[in-house]
């Protein structure tokens, strides 16, 4: 378990609340003046406290989900040790909340009766601590959960195109994965390796190949775990600069700008991130872009990063949810970063 990690992940999960959302702190310390005026000063320091212990139980929490993820990355993990490992941590996650809520008020409630507050008042005051801040939390959490869920049902339905405009979001993300090849290559494309690049018609399960760390940016070995061939797939040949060409499917997914996008979407003057000879990460324009015959093509998954390096192009073998996949292998930040390609901000 890389401990760094985790202790990065847990310092801003910790602190997240306390930074981001300091205006609920106050929204509740306001909430709970009006509630009980006389009792403000002391409720404000068990609202801080009732923070801390639910940071701690989220820190808990992320302690066992990297448990989980260092597991699942273990090729050696038998898989009906991997389910059951898995299983218990969904069934005992949500036990965890009881576990914490439940310890929550009864340390409010037992720290307002040694502040010699009578029991009834004492009662009421931990239902307004804890209650308005977690109402107010989960109001707010569930209005915007909801309205990202509407902006990607939205994105659907208008790239639907004919298809059925009345299916779910999930019914499509689900086809549409089956029956799609996800990022893909032509057979002669280059692929980076540890001991340098080869073709991808050469890459087979068990292959070493150099794939892009998204968390800790940077490049690193990782394995190949499936290869799918496809025929009658229309493909792109892109023109870069520096005389770089990238011949790949619509589908297929590149680093431009620090974010992933499919190759459908880019126009010539876009930049891809390139990983030169040097090994150095710089930005290669995309100076025209082709569609040529079809033939046949390469989908290749990797191990840990989901990702790999086509022609010089960092790419990701995932078209579909590339986020929440990969999360599932890889925990994201929970702050952006600023960084630098090719001497400019991104």
């Amino acid at each position: 378990m890389n401990v760094t990690f985790v202790a990065k992940r847990a310092t801003n999960l910790f602190f997240a609340p306390f930074l981001s959302r300091g205006y609920g702190i106050l929204l509740a310390a306001l909430m709970l003046f009006l509630t009980y005026p006389r009792f403000f000063v002391s409720a404000a320091l068990v609202v801080l406290l009732a923070f801390g212990m639910v940071n701690g139980a989220a820190f808990v929490s992320l302690v066992l989900g990297e448990l989980r993820t260092q597991n699942a990355r273990t090729a050696e993990l038998n898989r009906t040790r991997a389910l059951f490992e898995n299983s218990l941590f969904l069934f005992f996650r949500p036990l965890l909340g009881v576990v914490a809520l439940s310890t929550l008020l009864a340390g409010v409630f037992l720290l307002l009766l040694s502040l010699k507050v009578a029991w009834w008042d004492s009662a009421l005051l931990t239902f307004a601590i804890v209650a308005w801040p977690l109402l107010l939390f989960q109001l707010v959490a569930r209005r915007g959960s909801d309205g990202r869920v509407d902006h990607q049902q939205d994105g659907l339905r208008r790239s639907e195109r004919g298809h059925g405009a009345h299916r779910g979001f999930y019914e499509k993300w689900v086809s549409e994965a089956e029956q799609a090849p996800a990022t893909c290559m032509i057979d002669t494309s280059t692929v980076m390796t540890p001991s340098g690049e080869c073709k991808a018609s050469e890459l087979e399960s068990g292959s070493s190949v150099i794939s892009w760390n998204s968390v800790d940016r940077a490049l690193e070995t990782d394995r190949v775990v499936r290869v799918k061939r496809f025929t009658g797939k229309d493909v792109v040949l892109l023109s870069l600069s520096s005389r770089t060409t990238l011949c790949v499917t619509e589908t297929h997914t590149v680093l431009s700008a620090g974010k992933w996008t499919t190759v459908r979407r880019l126009s010539v003057g876009d930049v891809l991130w390139f990983v030169a000879d040097s090994g150095k990460v710089e930005g290669r324009e995309v100076l025209s872009r082709q569609v040529v015959k079809s033939r046949e093509v390469l989908s290749v998954e990797t191990e840990k990063n989901d990702t790999l390096i086509v022609d010089g192009v960092i790419s990701h073998n995932m078209t579909y949810f590339r986020g929440l996949r990969t999360a599932v292998k890889s925990l994201g930040e929970f702050r952006p970063r600023e960084w630098f390609v090719g001497g400019s901000r991104v």
